[in-house]
């Protein structure tokens, strides 16, 4: 497995749970980026991989926690109450998805910004990747 398939696998898993929102994955120049759905979209982006420290001097054996973070954008919004539906089922589609028998942790969520008028919230989760899966694992 690498970065590329753990992201698309994502990515389906929210298009088949979305499919009123546009799913992508975060494009290169944000600022340049404007959604089409009339409600909003989600876009999954590879943050980081933090790797364990050695445990011997004489072997290098490092587990890694592969760090995504997924972008709501909401457009159309009275109050920022209005994300807390969607943010809860987000949170229930990622909780414990499993890919490649191994299953997403939930980590930060936040209120990122607002531009001209959408609202964007981000969460974060997480994949841990063992010295196991050291063969299938590219990053």
């Amino acid at each position: 497995m690498n970065i590329g398939e753990i992201e698309n696998l994502i990515i389906e898993t929210l298009q088949k749970a979305f499919p009123e929102r546009e799913v992508s994955s975060f494009p290169t120049k944000f600022e340049d980026y404007t959604f089409t759905s009339p409600i909003g979209c989600l876009l999954v982006k590879y943050n980081y991989t933090n790797f364990t420290d050695q445990k011997t001097i004489w072997q290098v054996e490092q587990n890694g926690t592969v760090k995504f973070s997924v972008f709501a954008g909401y457009r159309g919004l009275f109050s920022f109450g209005e994300t807390h539906e969607t943010q809860q089922k987000i949170r229930n589609v990622l909780k414990g998805l499993e890919i490649f028998g191994k299953k997403i942790v939930l980590g930060k969520e936040e209120f990122l910004s607002e531009i001209n008028g959408d609202v964007y919230v981000g969460l974060e989760c997480s994949i841990l990747i063992t010295e196991e899966d050291e063969n299938d694992y590219e990053i």
